[in-house]
Parts: C-alpha cells; sequence; structure tokens
C-alpha cells in the first residue's frame, strides 16, 4: 500500500513543526520574536531545507528577521539535529514568505472595490443610482435584457 506523502512532504512538516518550537522558546533574538514558519520545502535528497517565514506584522522590514534567521541557522541546525533521527541535518535556507501580505492587500482592494460599487435602487421607476464616483453620478436606465448609462 503506497504512503499518502512522500518522505520529502512528512521531513519538512517535522522540520517545520520543530523549528517553530524552536524559535519560539529557545532563541533569544528579539528579530525572532514576530516569525512565523509557512512551509519547509526539501530537496529530493534532504540535503538543503528552505524555510518559508512570514512576520506577524506584514508590514514590518523582513530583513531584520532574515539576518536574526541566518545568525541562528547554526544553533537551530545542531538542535535540529538532535531532535531528528537522520543521519544528515539539512542545511537551512531561509526565504521571506510574502503571501500574507499579498493576502491582506487583496482583501482591503477587494474591501474597497466592495464599498465603492454598491448600488442604491431608487423609486420604483426602474433607475439605479451608482456610488461608484459620489462627484459625478451616473444613472442607469433598467430595461428588460438592456442597460443604459447616463450622466
Amino acid at each position: 500500500m503506497p504512503r499518502e506523502f512522500s518522505r520529502n512532504q512528512r521531513m519538512g512538516a517535522q522540520i517545520q513543526r520543530i523549528l517553530s518550537e524552536l524559535i519560539r522558546f529557545d532563541t533569544k533574538d528579539p528579530r525572532l520574536a514576530n516569525v512565523s514558519l509557512t512551509v519547509v520545502e526539501l530537496t529530493r535528497d534532504l540535503s538543503v531545507a528552505k524555510v518559508y517565514f512570514s512576520l506577524l506584522q506584514p508590514d514590518e522590514d523582513p530583513k531584520p528577521a532574515l539576518e536574526g534567521l541566518g545568525h541562528a541557522s547554526g544553533f537551530l541546525r545542531g538542535r535540529l539535529g538532535n531532535k531528528l533521527t537522520i543521519r544528515h541535518v539539512p542545511e537551512l535556507r531561509f526565504v521571506h514568505d510574502d503571501s500574507v501580505a499579498h493576502g491582506v492587500e487583496i482583501s482591503r482592494l477587494i474591501e474597497n472595490a466592495s464599498k465603492a460599487s454598491r448600488l442604491t435602487i431608487t423609486g420604483a421607476s426602474g433607475s439605479v443610482t451608482s456610488r461608484i464616483w459620489p462627484s459625478a453620478r451616473m444613472k442607469s436606465q433598467v430595461s428588460p435584457g438592456k442597460v443604459s448609462w447616463k450622466r
């Protein structure tokens, strides 16, 4: 019976759990206080681990956190070797994952667009006033199968 996940995926998940604990409880570097690990990708031979991290405040600059992780990588790799039962502990390469910041930005844009595009129906005549441009209100005549815009 084949396994559900490959060895790389299982090891990546285990490395992510251990590194998250180590960063949270064992490191004393204040630059790592707001770091959250998102994904660990391992090469096929398990020699290199790409560790993606994000910041709890997406607006912050990731450079100090990246420098702190680079500075602590030897310590983290040593502790990782103590907790894992493999012969070769992978080299740790840290990469900033800005997908959280992109998600926040996209959510903000969608929110602004939905607020701006709300339509108010005025009266039973079928005319609709758009709130997209408050200074230049546009009216549309709604008839079955046809919409025309007037200023």
